[in-house]
């Protein structure tokens, strides 16, 4: 399990948590560097708190529990995102993605 007093490299491009059992991306200590974020198999429920992450160019959030895709547009510079097994029931927000 995952908490505030594990050690992360925050000067690293790449954040992998992968069966953390983390519930909150808010939780995280997030860099605005950060090109890849992995966080794969956890207990997430909500995209959030990602605004800071201008270059943040892959995503994995599969195997949570993510019901809304949303709050992703402003990720201009993301390339691949993975959202696979999650119980996605709306999506929205994707516009500005290419």
């Amino acid at each position: 399990m995952w908490n505030t007093t594990n050690s992360v490299d925050l000067e690293s491009e790449e954040l992998s948590l992968i069966d953390c059992e983390i519930q909150q991306i808010s939780q995280l200590p997030l860099k605005p560097h950060l090109r890849l974020l992995n966080l794969h198999c956890n207990q997430v429920r909500a995209i959030n708190s990602l605004g800071g992450l201008v270059n943040l160019c892959h995503l994995d959030l599969s195997s949570n529990h993510i019901h809304i895709i949303e709050g992703l547009d402003f990720l201009a510079c993301l390339r691949t995102l993975n959202l696979s097994c999650n119980v996605i029931e709306v999506v929205q927000g994707l516009d500005n993605l290419r």
